[in-house]
């Protein structure tokens, strides 16, 4: 009993556990530490958790790690503190769809900040931020569309009520309002159809065109949100190459569904540009878009610098305990370059964002419109022919 008793026990919850070693092989894995196992597994190549990661850091290099996070958080409070500013000047303006939809926006530069912060504490939180980002970007995007359309509704009610006078439905002033500009080529516009600009006749805008653009715009959220859940799951439940085809798949298809998302608001933009003019749609796309575009292009941008430069070198301990080609190293670099320039760029976002939307514009309008009902009316037209 008592040589019985000096052997350790491999039972768990009182039963027996005859793969313990292997157990712990697994979890090292999923640790993400490092270790054989973590070669099969997507999750494994996330890196170290942040403990660890801001530990090495700052034995590695103090003063450039310090300016690194002193700075993105500096850049992401002021961020927040104009976001939080912009919200109170927007609570104080009259109750209105238009100033639920311009707070709404007004987080997009905090998220955008916030996110990327978090993501230079810990690298291996990026693809949880990026996704966040993304989701954020699509529902900004949606928020855009549907206030360009109750915008659109309301300046074409006052204007058929002067014109024509009394309201004969939403559709009928829309599309009056539309009319009343002249003929267009109303989807020669970027990003598609500029190239097909000289074959194309200018014509009045219909209600199955618009019903499309809302479509185009809208379907983006869609498109990121199931894209993000496929490839979350992805990284969790199969082996690392499956996880990398299914990953290049959804960021074409996301990719693909965003330029439609600008296509839809840019048809809609070019439409409304001199009905809306007062109400300064240029500044608002640019604003939403331009974080946005910046990513874009610096993505390219910071590829080249990092192959010559790297300010963070700890950040080639994401990889440590694997066997991984130089290609993911770079990879990583590029990301941490990424999130510290979005925290920097949110500020500006913010205050463009501040001023585009400005509380001083929301008023309560004679009659309020959801783009919910203004579908619904372009639909009972598109039906009648």
């Amino acid at each position: 009993l008592k040589g019985r008793a000096a052997k350790p026990s491999a039972t768990t919850w009182g039963g027996p556990r005859p793969h313990a070693g292997r157990a712990r092989v697994w979890g090292a894995a999923m640790d993400g530490d490092g270790g054989a196992a973590s070669l099969t597994s997507p999750s494994a190549m996330m890196g170290p958790h942040m403990a660890k990661f801001l530990s090495i850091c700052f034995q590695e290099n103090r003063p450039l790690f310090t300016f690194v996070l002193g700075t993105s958080g500096i850049a992401t409070l002021v961020t927040c503190l104009i976001a939080v500013r912009h919200g109170m000047a927007l609570h104080k303006s009259p109750i209105s769809l238009l100033r639920m939809y311009y707070i709404r926006i007004s987080w997009f530069a905090p998220v955008f900040g916030g996110t990327a912060f978090v993501s230079l504490l810990c690298p291996r939180s990026y693809w949880l931020c990026k996704m966040v980002q993304l989701q954020f970007e699509a529902l900004t995007i949606s928020f855009f569309g549907t206030t360009m359309f109750i915008l659109l509704a309301e300046e074409s009610i006052q204007r058929c009520k002067v014109v024509e006078g009394p309201s004969q439905g939403i559709a009928h002033d829309i599309l009056r309002a539309l009319k009343a500009q002249g003929p267009r080529k109303h989807f020669a516009v970027p990003p598609f159809g500029c190239c097909f600009r000289p074959f194309i006749e200018p014509y009045d805008m219909k209600p199955r065109h618009l019903i499309w653009a809302r479509y185009f715009f809208q379907q983006y959220t869609f498109v990121v949100v199931v894209g993000s859940m496929l490839v979350a799951y992805s990284a969790l439940a199969i082996d690392t190459r499956s996880f990398m085809a299914i990953k290049h798949v959804v960021d074409i298809t996301t990719k693909v569904s965003g330029f439609l998302a600008i296509y839809g608001l840019m048809i809609l933009y070019v439409a409304t540009h001199d009905l809306l003019e007062q109400w300064r749609t240029t500044a608002k796309f640019i604003s939403i878009k331009l974080v946005v575009l910046l990513c874009t292009f610096q993505e390219w941008l910071i590829g080249w610098v990092s192959k010559h430069f790297d300010p963070v070198h700890c950040v080639d301990i994401l990889n440590a305990g694997t066997i991984v080609d130089e290609k993911v190293k770079e990879r990583h670099r590029e990301h941490y370059m990424s999130m510290y320039m979005i925290c920097l760029e949110a500020v500006v976002v913010s205050l463009l964002v501040y001023r585009a939307f400005s509380a001083a514009e929301v008023r309560q309008f004679e009659k309020e419109t959801h783009l919910l009902l203004v579908q619904m009316e372009l639909e009972r037209r598109v039906e009648v022919g």
